[in-house]
């Protein structure tokens, strides 16, 4: 009984050539995340395109970061009912 018979498909040469060198060569790319930094992470993103390195720049500050504390602060004089000192 033949591989076909068998209900396998018949692979064509070319296929296998590919799936024989994705294993061989592999093109994988690794993915970084660094903070934005004028000039120096363009450079950095240069040095590590050689090596199958992508670099994604993500922002110093973000709108959460921005956004955290949303309340503005009181000063100690203008809270009622709060102990300071013990005299």
């Amino acid at each position: 009984m033949t591989p076909h018979e068998r209900g396998y498909g018949v692979i064509s040469p070319d296929s296998l050539i590919k799936v024989i060198s994705r294993y061989l060569y592999p093109t994988s790319v690794t993915r970084v995340s660094i903070p934005y930094i004028k000039d120096t992470s363009e450079t950095i993103s240069r040095i590590l395109q050689p090596y199958n390195i992508r670099v994604a720049h993500k922002p110093k500050t973000t709108l959460r970061h921005l956004l955290i504390n949303v309340k503005d602060r009181d000063e100690p004089n203008n809270r009622q009912g709060a102990v300071y000192k013990i005299k």
